[in-house]
């Protein structure tokens, strides 16, 4: 079962992880790599730090101490798109793990769009 939160139980008091921590801390690890940029958020990374559309670009399931993540994102022209989605698989990993000591068993890339110029960044916006 999926949940909003990892609670983890520390003597005897319990320390709460929502998804919008882990939200954040896979949008800054993003917002490090060039030539990325979040799908469908209207503002782009930044509003998604400042907790801004946190929830689009980025999914995550908790379940236990295992998440996965969904990350939808479109890749400037000119960079190799699969060298792109790896390093966003293990920056996004190490932030999460280095973080929160959660066991971040999946994180799908998901490209679904080239940006060639400042219209193809309005289109993908739009098709929200």
């Amino acid at each position: 079962m999926s949940k909003n939160e990892y609670i983890e139980d520390v003597n005897n008091a319990n320390i709460k992880i929502s998804k919008d921590v882990l939200l954040s801390i896979a949008a800054k690890a993003i917002s490090s790599i060039e030539g990325v940029e979040l799908s469908n958020t209207g503002g782009g990374i930044a509003d998604i730090i400042n907790r801004k559309n946190i929830s689009k670009g980025i999914k995550v399931e908790i379940k236990d101490s295992d998440v996965t993540i969904d990350l939808f994102i479109s890749v400037k022209y000119g960079y190799k798109v699969n060298e792109v989605g790896y390093d966003i698989q293990n920056k996004v990993k190490d932030s999460i793990e280095q973080m929160t000591d959660l066991n971040v068993k999946e994180i799908n890339v998901h490209i679904e769009n080239l940006i060639t110029g400042k219209e193809e960044i309005s289109e993908t916006i739009d098709n929200d």
